[in-house]
């Protein structure tokens, strides 16, 4: 509640803030189009991943550029065929 509560009052995200907003509307769209369903998209995010030592792809996103290519490749590989 403090953060919303900042933000609301400041309007503008920090640096680090709008780098890990772009990496997750990145990776968004392509589950969305992996998947062709916003609920199925979400859930492929939230669910923990076995390539991803069992995390949750949300969470690697966030937490770094590398870990948003590691799911952008699972990703493309099930959107164009190879085994994730």
């Amino acid at each position: 509640k403090a953060t919303y509560e900042r933000r609301k009052a400041v309007h503008r995200l920090s640096s680090d803030e709008g780098t890990r907003l772009a990496r997750v509307a990145r990776v968004w769209g392509l589950a969305v189009d992996v998947w062709q369903n916003e609920e199925e998209a979400r859930d492929f995010l939230f669910r923990p991943h076995p390539m991803i030592e069992d995390k949750r792809p949300i969470d690697v996103v966030i937490m770094s550029e590398f870990g948003a290519e590691m799911v952008v490749d699972i990703l493309a590989g099930l959107k164009y065929g190879s085994a994730a």
